[in-house]
């Protein structure tokens, strides 16, 4: 077995050295308006006392890029920025998060703690203010993708505590993290698990790398061995229909380079695309629990894959001809990850958004104007 330091062996994972360019992209590139922390966080606050109770109420958890690093945040169903859930801290990064059933907690991946670029689990309550978020896992080990499950018990996530050149999916019961179950094992990396509505199967996103390809599996949440749900050959970011029939995910559209989001039933049947869109790559989709919103988070290139911008997007999955639309806030903040919380949704605020080809063309003409850097 090759011997690799944690920061090396992580690059060396396509997953997450796509992730980690991403983040390190949009960075470098900067943020499309001028940021300013303090006085957007002022902006944010005295926007939320305008908003009415329904307005403020955060729907969302989104993964926001700080000044150095990642931060969450919640948003609107206009993707308006409502609070922070975590504060950033250096070159932090805060990823992943995922929402307790009953509302009350997130957990998420940070490099919080960590000398290089590896992720442990950390929760946080959810309150009006960020709260001093709480150490799940530590260790050598990169631990990251968490996802609850559906009765809050457990948490699954991706970890190579056992074996540094490869993942597999992993059990923690939250009422005593130190409880740690290995789900997996094998020759592939086991990432980005969705524990399903109906609590018995977590289906996932099986990476090999010699074989260059991303296919879907499930297991029984109690363990045993994996059935195949796709074939790939780049299928990642699975999520359940909330009624577990169905399976959302993403994959690179035949005879291009771009991601798409894609749907198959549960045992591997009528695979069709969603929603057809050249202009950006879209990923880690997550599904209203009435069943008719499509949420994901959308990156936007250059030529030569550089990334200059991603964004929340969402479909209505009961239009004739589902499209997507962006939920972007105004201070133009690049935005990686997303789930939702359990409230209920205002279908006609969603169903207002804008069209995302219009809204990203908006974006760059502002950009090239120069309005993003004002204070207005």
């Amino acid at each position: 077995m090759r011997s690799l330091g944690r920061a090396a062996a992580i690059r060396g994972k396509p997953d997450a050295r796509r992730s980690l360019i991403v983040w390190l992209a949009i960075t470098a590139c900067g943020p499309i308006h001028d940021r300013n922390p303090e006085r957007d966080a002022k902006k944010a606050v005295a926007k939320r006392a305008s908003m009415t109770r329904s307005e403020a109420e955060g729907r969302f958890v989104v993964v926001e890029k700080g000044e150095h690093g990642g931060v969450l945040v919640l948003a609107n169903e206009k993707g308006e920025r409502i609070g922070a859930i975590t504060e950033s801290a250096g070159q932090t990064i805060d990823a992943w998060p995922s929402w307790s059933p009953d509302g009350r907690f997130v957990v998420f991946a940070s490099t919080r703690g960590r000398p290089d670029i590896s992720f442990s689990l950390w929760m946080v309550a959810v309150t009006d203010k960020p709260e001093e978020p709480v150490q799940l896992t530590s260790g050598a080990s990169n631990d990251w993708f968490p996802c609850w499950s559906p009765d809050g018990t457990y948490v699954v996530f991706s970890s190579n505590r056992d074996d540094k050149d490869n993942y597999d999916l992993y059990r923690l019961t939250v009422a005593k993290p130190t409880e740690i179950v290995q789900l997996t094992s094998g020759g592939g990396d086991d990432l980005q698990p969705s524990w399903s509505p109906r609590n018995d199967y977590i289906v996932y996103s099986e990476q090999v790398d010699a074989a260059h390809l991303k296919l879907l599996e499930k297991i029984n949440a109690r363990g045993g061995d994996p059935e195949t749900v796709t074939n790939g050959p780049t299928d990642q970011y699975p999520t359940w229909s909330p009624d577990g029939k169905r399976i959302y995910f993403s994959a690179v559209v035949a005879n291009r380079s771009d991601e798409d989001l894609f749907v198959v039933d549960a045992d591997g049947s009528h695979r069709a695309r969603v929603v057809d869109d050249k202009t950006g790559d879209e990923e880690m989709p997550r599904v209203s629990a009435d069943g008719r919103w499509l949420f994901a988070i959308s990156l936007i290139r250059k030529a030569g894959a550089a990334a200059v911008f991603s964004t929340l997007v969402v479909v209505d999955l009961h239009a004739k001809q589902p499209s997507l639309r962006a939920l972007v806030d105004k201070f133009l903040q690049p935005r990686m990850g997303v789930d939702l919380g359990p409230v209920k949704l205002n279908d006609t605020g969603l169903a207002a958004a804008p069209s995302y080809d219009a809204t990203i063309e908006d974006i760059f003409a502002r950009a090239r104007l120069g309005e993003g850097k004002s204070d207005q």
